[in-house]
């Protein structure tokens, strides 16, 4: 899942990213109120507006039991991220809350790989469980099926 985006360029900057979640992570179970997480990715969607040429393809995430707690929790990490100056928000949030994807394909950051990429037939084809895996986020960590 995607957040935001962190510039890192030194150890430094690396150490105080860990500190800063490390100082982050006893918050998440009054977030997630003591339930685990359970979301499907759903949708294929892409940055730009233009199929034929894309950089960012991703799928939107979904809670399963329709509640915000997800949100919440993505808003409130990159809330947290910005207090300690790691992030700027202008940069990781176009609206007013995180937009809640997995990236699954990013041309931007590969180097030897097509600086775009034709994606209007996936993008033409339903899938008929418009679901593709579950993510369980709970006190003993991630958990995929």
């Amino acid at each position: 899942m995607t957040m935001g985006v962190l510039k890192l360029f030194s150890e430094t900057e690396i150490k105080k990213a860990v500190d800063a979640l490390n100082s982050f992570a006893p918050k998440i179970p009054y977030i997630l109120r003591g339930k685990p997480l359970r979301g499907c990715m759903k949708n294929l969607e892409i940055m730009n507006d233009e199929p034929k040429s894309v950089k960012v393809l991703y799928g939107e995430l979904h809670l399963l039991d329709d509640s915000n707690r997800l949100q919440v929790l993505a808003d409130d990490c990159l809330d947290y991220f910005v207090e300690q100056g790691l992030m700027s928000l202008d940069q990781n949030r176009n609206s007013s809350t995180v937009k809640l994807h997995c990236t699954l394909i990013n041309t931007r950051w590969g180097a030897n790989g097509p600086p775009t990429i034709d994606a209007s037939e996936i993008l033409s084809k339903e899938f008929p469980l418009q679901s593709f895996w579950q993510l369980c986020i709970g006190k003993n960590g991630f958990k995929m099926k």
